[in-house]
């Protein structure tokens, strides 16, 4: 198992009675086990290239009463056209217009009220943009992968913590970088 794709387990312990919580994870892996041994419910929201990581998950998962699934590509929303044009331009060229479908798609899936935690580790490079709209529906806990990489390509520094009052509660420094933020009462 490559910990690069894990190293974000430390942030679990501050994140208090998960045994009550429902998470949203934005991409699903070799992970998506340990949330389900944490958690009440665990609902998973794939989208990348190919199936091969929701299969497997699928496999892996299917003595868990509590995880629930959905898998989708990126042709299906639109991604396999924006996410070039961002990885050329070093995340300056930002084509929002796949992120309306997916957002619908998401909403239909899950009624992100009854949400507690959000995980951000999604397989396309909009992530700064979901993170401002999950805080937007304000779930209490969200929780960021992939910090270390380029904060313009995955739009990090796009993010607006002030803006949905939230605050950066907890940061593992690991190789990957994980953020956990908390939204401020």
């Amino acid at each position: 198992m490559n910990s690069n794709y894990i190293d974000w387990f430390p942030i679990l312990p501050f994140i208090p009675n998960k045994k009550e919580k429902t998470i949203l994870e934005l991409g699903c892996g070799l992970g998506t086990k340990k949330l389900c041994e944490e958690f009440e419910r665990v609902l998973s929201f794939e989208t990348s290239r190919s199936d091969e990581w929701y299969v497997k998950t699928t496999k892996d998962l299917e003595s868990f009463q509590n995880w629930r699934g959905h898998f989708k590509s990126f042709d299906h929303y639109g991604f396999s056209d924006s996410d070039p044009k961002l990885l050329s331009s070093n995340g300056l060229t930002r084509d929002l217009t796949p992120l309306d479908l997916y957002i619908t798609e998401l909403e239909s899936f899950v009624d992100l009220s009854e949400v507690d935690v959000g995980f951000i580790d999604q397989g396309f490079h909009l992530r700064g943009e979901t993170v401002n709209f999950l805080m937007s529906k304000g779930i209490p806990f969200i929780f960021l992968h992939d910090l270390n990489e380029s904060p313009q390509l995955y739009g990090w520094n796009l993010i607006e913590f002030e803006k949905y009052n939230y605050e950066g509660a907890v940061s593992i420094s690991s190789r990957q970088g994980t953020l956990l933020l908390k939204k401020n009462k």
